[in-house]
Order: structure tokens, then C-alpha cells, then sequence
């Protein structure tokens, strides 16, 4: 079994509220390219969305049983009525957003999952919280275990 762990410093928290049409994901990328944001955790994400597409964990036949899907595309206005996450960079140094979501429709049926960039705008509003982390470097990296780039605390 292999554990990573680090300790951060929290800076102060930025909240952020992304027009109607704003990609959910690129938007808070923005928001922290724009603040010098490099490590961060997503503490809570509400929404309204016109459409939303997101990978969910299926059985495989692999090493590890399991996977992520083909993209699961929901083509109707949807509630993100939770959302959390990470914030850290990829190997080039551009901003890696992961963020997972509890979506419902309009008739209450649940999703959730793994959302993906520049497939989920926001339909009405958005309120999510940013808590920017000083003392640890979060780099999206290929990890062989997994058989795949994951955030991990450098």
C-alpha cells in the first residue's frame, strides 16, 4: 500500500460566481490563473447547468477491475447540487481542475461523476469556494499503478 501526504497552508478562501454560459471548469481555471493559484482544493460547488458531460468508474478487465467510461453526456439543464474537488498542474504546467459532481434533473434523478472541461456550462448561476494551498505543489502525474495521470502532492 502506498500513502502521499503533505501539509498546506490555507490561504484565504475566493469565492467565485461564473455567468450564465461560462464553462464551469475553464471558468474556475480562469479564476485562478488570474490569481496566481497553482494548488488549491475545491470546498464546495453549487450550479445550475445547461448540459453536463462526466466519466464515471466502470468494471474492467484489468489489473486493477475497474476504469473510467466513455463520456457520459446529459443533454438537459441539470442542478450540480455538490461538487468538490482538486486544483493542482500538469506535467506542462497547465492548470489541472478534477472535479466531481452529484447532479440531478428535472425529474430528481441522480448522476455524479468525474466532470469534464468544456462540457458543462452554467446555465443560471454558480457559487463555488476556492481554498488556494501554500507549502504544497499538487502535479497531475502519471502514475503506473493506476495506469494514469493522477494529482498527487510534489
Amino acid at each position: 500500500m502506498t500513502t502521499l501526504h503533505a501539509e498546506a497552508e490555507i490561504r484565504k478562501a475566493v469565492f467565485v460566481r461564473l455567468s450564465p454560459g461560462t464553462d464551469l471548469i475553464s471558468g474556475i481555471a480562469a479564476v485562478c490563473r488570474e490569481r496566481g493559484i497553482h494548488s488549491a482544493c475545491i470546498a464546495s460547488c453549487i450550479a445550475s447547468l445547461r448540459r453536463a458531460s462526466f466519466f464515471v468508474v466502470v468494471p474492467k478487465d484489468n489489473r486493477l477491475g475497474g476504469g473510467y467510461s466513455e463520456p457520459v453526456r446529459i443533454e438537459t439543464p441539470l442542478e450540480l447540487a455538490s461538487g468538490q474537488g482538486s486544483i493542482g498542474e500538469t506535467v506542462e504546467g497547465e492548470l489541472f481542475v478534477h472535479l466531481h459532481a452529484a447532479l440531478s434533473d428535472a425529474r430528481g434523478r441522480a448522476y455524479g461523476g468525474h466532470l469534464i472541461q468544456g462540457q458543462c456550462p452554467v446555465l443560471i448561476t454558480s457559487e463555488i469556494v476556492i481554498l488556494p494551498l501554500d507549502a504544497v505543489h499538487l502535479k497531475c502525474i502519471y502514475d503506473p499503478e493506476v495506469e494514469m495521470p493522477i494529482l498527487k502532492p510534489a
